[in-house]
């Protein structure tokens, strides 16, 4: 009898991982990654429950030391204090990216808006796959450089209100200096004015 609960654990398990590996192909960027890797994401996840309402991760934590996979549910993603609209994640979507590449903690507390499956893979077993999937790598990257590039447009936009000129980030340089630059001939000492 022992025997048999044993086998039917095990094609319980496979079953599971099947059914894993097929839901991850459906989503970016399980969908361009080699089977091997797939396969070790399947491996090294496990499967969490957070009921409605629990934090998952927040900045508080610390450094991030988990990749989460949303299998199903919904996710609120909002950054402590900020006017940004939340991010709501859904199945397929994972996170904290940002925080997990920076080996940093996470800027934004991520909520279960209801209840929620999510696939947990540590941070060691993240930053190995990172390094062998280049899939994974171009998409970790790109969500990065996207939120850097929402960070320059904020920037762009700061800079252009208090310099009082909309196209700030495109004039020359030479177009914001107001006065002549003060120079001073070569080989002046230290603390000598120059003109």
């Amino acid at each position: 009898m022992n025997t048999k609960l044993k086998a039917a654990g095990r094609t319980a398990i496979a079953q599971n991982q099947q059914g894993i590996l097929h839901f991850l192909e459906r989503f970016p960027p399980f969908d361009q990654m080699e089977p091997a890797h797939l396969l070790h994401v399947v491996e090294h996840a496990r499967l969490r429950f957070f009921p409605a309402g629990q934090i998952i991760t927040q900045p508080s934590d610390g450094i991030a030391r988990h990749w989460y996979v949303i299998r199903r549910g919904a996710v609120i993603g909002q950054r402590p204090g900020g006017d940004e609209p939340p991010l709501v994640l859904g199945p397929g979507d994972g996170f904290p990216l940002a925080a997990l590449v920076g080996e940093r903690p996470t800027r934004s507390a991520y909520r279960a808006e209801r209840d929620t499956f999510c696939l947990e893979v540590g941070v060691a077993d993240f930053a190995r796959l990172l390094r062998q999937s280049e899939p994974l790598r171009a998409f970790a990257l790109r969500g990065v450089s996207s939120l850097l590039g929402q960070l320059h447009r904020q920037a762009q936009v700061q800079a252009s209100t208090t310099l009082g000129q909309p196209d700030a980030f495109s004039m020359a340089l030479a177009g914001f200096i107001t006065r002549d630059p003060v120079t001073c001939p070569p080989r002046t000492p230290c603390g000598t004015p120059c003109a």
